[in-house]
C-alpha cells in the first residue's frame, strides 16, 4: 500500500510540476505595473516597446493630396506630428512645396490615453505587398522595438472608428499652430 501511496505521489508531482513548467510566464511578458495596449484581435504590446504609429493618406490624381500623422516617443516625451500638402487644380504627388501644414506638439497624458484608446479598437498584421499599396489609404504602420523593421499594418475594425480617430488627429494638428 504504502508503495502504491508513493508512486501515486510521485506522479502528482511529477504532474504538478510539468503543469507549472506549461505555466511558466516568458520574460518579455506583460506585467501588471507597465502599460500594455491590448488591440482588439488580442495582441498585446508593452508600452516601453512603442516606438511609431503613423497614419498617412495621398491621392496623386486631380486635387492631389498628401495627409500624415505621426505618434511617436522621443526622449521618454509623447509627441504628435503633422503634415499636409495640397495641390489645388492639379495632378500630383503633393511635394514639399505644396505643403500647407505642418506642426509638432508634446501630448499631454490624456491625449496620448486617447490615442491608445483609439490603438486599442484595432488590429494588426504583419506588413506585406498586396493590392491595397496602389490605393490612397489611408495605410497605418505601427513600429516597436525589437519587432519587424518593416513594421506591423494597423487597421481599425471599422470606418467609423477610423474617422473618429481622423477627427482626432485633426484636433491635435489645429492644437499645433
Amino acid at each position: 500500500m504504502k508503495q502504491i501511496f508513493r508512486a501515486a505521489l510521485c506522479l502528482s508531482v511529477g504532474f504538478l510540476l510539468c503543469g507549472c513548467a506549461a505555466l511558466k510566464i516568458p520574460s518579455d511578458s506583460f506585467s501588471e505595473d507597465s502599460e500594455t495596449i491590448v488591440f482588439a484581435d488580442g495582441k498585446k504590446i508593452k508600452s516601453e516597446r512603442f516606438s511609431e504609429f503613423y497614419y498617412t493618406e495621398e491621392n496623386i490624381n486631380f486635387n492631389a493630396f498628401y495627409q500624415r500623422y505621426r505618434f511617436f516617443t522621443e526622449d521618454g516625451k509623447k509627441m504628435f506630428f503633422h503634415e499636409q500638402r495640397k495641390v489645388e487644380n492639379g495632378y500630383g504627388p503633393a511635394g514639399e512645396k505644396d505643403r500647407t501644414a505642418m506642426g509638432q506638439k508634446e501630448l499631454s497624458e490624456e491625449e496620448w490615453l486617447s490615442f491608445v484608446g483609439y490603438l486599442k479598437q484595432g488590429t494588426l498584421r504583419k506588413r506585406r505587398d498586396s493590392a491595397e499599396s496602389g490605393s490612397t489609404g489611408p495605410w497605418m504602420y505601427l513600429y516597436c522595438q525589437n519587432e519587424d523593421p518593416a513594421g506591423l499594418v494597423f487597421q481599425f475594425s471599422s470606418g467609423g472608428d477610423c474617422l473618429k480617430f481622423e477627427a482626432f488627429c485633426a484636433e491635435l494638428a489645429e492644437k499645433c499652430g
